[in-house]
């Protein structure tokens, strides 16, 4: 029973700090919100041979301008500002493959647009918005604790991590929008922060710790 109460412990922590909180940014050209959440997934004590699956949703919507650190607001003034919407979901699929070793999968699904009126002077009743959705770049990790966590006099740990990104996202998504002039309604690329893939492959590195204190376990990560 002592175990459960610190991985219930450690995991109420984990929600606590990982709780949603409104989100803003400045508009124009948004990053990509769709990297790796590997550090708050998965149990202390996982036992071998289990599989896990958890659900992570984003959501952000960029609506104010920025020239360097000059804020435009004459734009919001007019409604004249580029919206910029994310949302994704990733599901991160974890199995135990032996008390120290876990292997990690992280499938995102990315729904996103970027709209700006056109022509800029035909205010918000003329944006144009570019939208894009789709399964974007998964990301894989293998974990090793360094001590044996069946180590019962044991009462911290430190697991590294190491992984890829794979370019599984389209990265030339397309779709229906007119020109700047608010003419030619054609199919084009949609703004590259839309895109639900980047095209390239990267190295991904996770350190996650934890200590036992009486009944309460402190946990920490990094990706």
């Amino acid at each position: 029973m002592r175990a459960k109460t610190l991985v219930i412990a450690a995991l109420a922590a984990t929600l606590v700090a990982t709780a949603s909180a409104p989100a803003f940014a400045q508009g124009c050209i948004l990053l990509r919100q769709t990297a790796p959440l590997f550090g708050t997934t998965g149990a202390l004590d996982q036992e071998v041979g289990t599989w896990t699956i958890t659900f992570t949703g984003r959501a952000s919507i960029a609506n104010k301008h920025y020239r360097g650190t000059e804020h435009q607001i004459e734009r919001e003034t007019e409604q004249t500002y580029v919206v910029n919407r994310q949302n994704s979901v990733t599901a991160t699929i974890g199995y135990q493959l032996s008390p120290r070793f876990s292997l990690t999968a992280g499938i995102p699904f990315v729904e996103a647009a970027w709209g700006i009126p056109s022509p800029r002077s035909g205010g918000p009743a003329t944006r144009a918005n570019e939208n894009a959705r789709g399964i974007g770049d998964i990301t894989t990790l293998a974990r090793v604790a360094m001590f044996n966590p069946a180590t019962s006099t044991r009462s911290w740990n430190v697991i590294v991590g190491g992984g890829v990104k794979m370019p599984t996202g389209d990265n030339a998504a397309t779709d229906v929008f007119p020109d700047s002039n608010g003419n030619n309604n054609f199919e084009r690329f949609v703004d590259i922060s839309v895109q639900p893939g980047d095209g390239g492959w990267g190295a991904i590195v996770d350190f996650q710790g934890y200590k036992q204190i009486g009944r309460v376990t402190a946990f920490g990560s990094s990706t």
